[in-house]
């Protein structure tokens, strides 16, 4: 499975859960890879998603 599809199933499990901070932070990850994706004009492949997770991870 790759990352981001993970990402969107943990975020569901999460909120089917009522864990809200999980989800929260979830959310806030895939806003980062989506808004990656959009300032790039193309979809980001494993390497890009991790970056994208590494620099919010920094944050």
């Amino acid at each position: 499975m790759a990352l981001k599809e993970q990402l969107r199933s943990d975020m569901a499990t999460a909120m089917k859960q009522g864990d809200t901070a999980t989800r929260d932070v979830l959310r806030m990850l895939l806003a980062a890879v989506k808004q990656a994706e959009v300032d790039d004009q193309t979809t980001l492949d494993e390497a890009g998603v991790v970056n994208v997770l590494t620099k919010q991870a920094k944050q």
